[in-house]
């Protein structure tokens, strides 16, 4: 290279330098105006990781790891002396979630799956929510989807947000679980419903031809805010110690489906029915709820099966509670036996890392059954290992389980 076009690349560098040093503040206001166009709305917010482009469209992206440690006894004398102790970890929540708006800050949407080793195969993903609404204003929205039936509290609060390790066996017995359909809500200061047209009752992840499926089902709920004005805080089954006021909830729910008239449904009618209570102090709650099931079964006569339970909790710091939780399913005597029905006693205490938060906590739980379990784990809890009970012909036995969940 000549040293007259080396002297004049090092001038023009020097020149150019001294440009960028002149507009310095005008290219960083520019390189911000850059960066805020590809991101304005990014970030961690209320549970979520949130992305979105500062208007109408958002997406939040969120979790849920928890892993349990689990010990069951049994009678030696009813499952031999191998299966009498049985021990492990398993994992019944990994799920993934995301949801947001599109378009108009009216339209959301939700997709949520989990990897739960409950899952056939162990840890394959299973989709449970993938639905789309639209928010009509005056307290209506229209969801349709894949979704949590609008019939038992315990399926529409989240199992992060249980009391316990996870929903009750009284729910399990008769559990509603994520159909397909359509379903409106609405919700004024003191009442709100939901009603809807789906394809039945464990339809969850079906085609239109499966024999999961029903001819056509109906559903409602009803609920009403006796004392206290938020609905959030039924969102859970705890009321922390910060909580403003008393809250009193009153709901009912009815589920009735019908099969047999089109291809691939089986021949059965079906009524679910149920009604619950919940009363929340600043530190402490009860819950009831009562199960009811009229299965109508074509040239296989009808049974009646019912279930119970209550339950409560109280703190005794920001951080503690203690939980406790009585359980009573009773099948139909006609179709399987005297003595078939069975009680369940369920104790423990949850360690919220953060107060006021579900995000990281620590669960210790025992349970004890007072009846053979045999009948309820064999046609009632399908996938039973989420209790801790394997089930026996006997009475007494007992779990002791650990857990760790984290939500990001």
């Amino acid at each position: 290279m000549s040293q007259t076009k080396l002297i004049s690349i090092v001038a023009g560098m020097a020149v150019t330098g001294v440009a960028f040093a002149g507009n310095d503040a005008e290219l960083r206001a520019d390189a911000a105006g850059r960066t805020s166009a590809l991101a304005p709305a990014a970030g961690y917010n209320n549970g979520f990781f949130e992305i979105g482009d500062g208007a109408n469209n958002t997406l939040r992206f969120g979790g849920t790891t928890t892993w349990r440690w689990n010990m069951s006894f049994r009678d030696d004398e009813a499952v031999g002396d191998q299966n009498d102790y049985t021990h492990g970890f398993n994992a019944p929540v990994q799920r993934l979630r995301v949801h947001g708006t599109i378009w108009d800050k009216a339209l959301s949407y939700k997709i949520q799956g989990n990897f739960s080793d409950e899952n056939p195969g162990g840890g394959v993903f299973a989709l449970e929510e993938a639905w789309g609404a639209y928010d009509l204003e005056n307290g209506v929205t229209i969801r349709w989807g894949q979704q949590s039936l609008g019939l038992h509290r315990a399926q529409l609060v989240d199992q992060e947000f249980q009391q316990g390790m996870g929903r009750s066996l009284a729910y399990l017995a008769f559990s509603s679980g994520y159909v397909q359909g359509v379903q409106v809500h609405y919700s004024a200061d003191m009442f709100r419903l939901i009603a809807g047209f789906h394809d039945g009752i464990g339809s969850q992840n079906s085609d239109f031809n499966s024999g999961a499926e029903m001819d056509y089902a109906l559903n409602l709920r009803v609920e009403v805010q006796a004392m206290g004005n938020d609905w959030n805080r039924w969102n859970d089954f705890t009321s922390f110690k910060s909580a403003a006021d008393n809250g009193l909830l009153i709901g009912a729910g009815i589920n009735w489906q019908s099969g047999g008239e089109t291809g691939g449904t089986p021949d059965v009618d079906a009524l679910d029915y149920t009604v619950d209570f919940a009363f929340e102090g600043q530190g402490f709650n009860i819950f009831f709820a009562g199960y009811g099931q009229h299965i109508d079964a074509g040239g296989g006569g009808d049974a009646d099966n019912f279930g119970l339970e209550l339950g409560g909790g109280f703190f005794f710091s920001d951080q503690v509670e203690g939980f406790a939780r009585w359980d009573w399913i009773i099948p139909d005597d006609d179709v399987f036996g005297d003595d078939s029905d069975c009680h369940f006693i369920t104790a423990g205490v949850n360690y919220y890392m953060s107060p006021d938060s579900h995000a990281v906590k620590f669960t210790v739980q025992a349970a004890y059954a007072l009846n053979e379990t045999d009948v309820i784990f064999d046609n009632f809890i399908s996938s039973n290992t989420r209790t801790g009970f394997l089930g026996q012909d006997e009475d007494g036995e007992i779990t002791f389980s650990a857990q760790g969940q984290v939500m990001w």
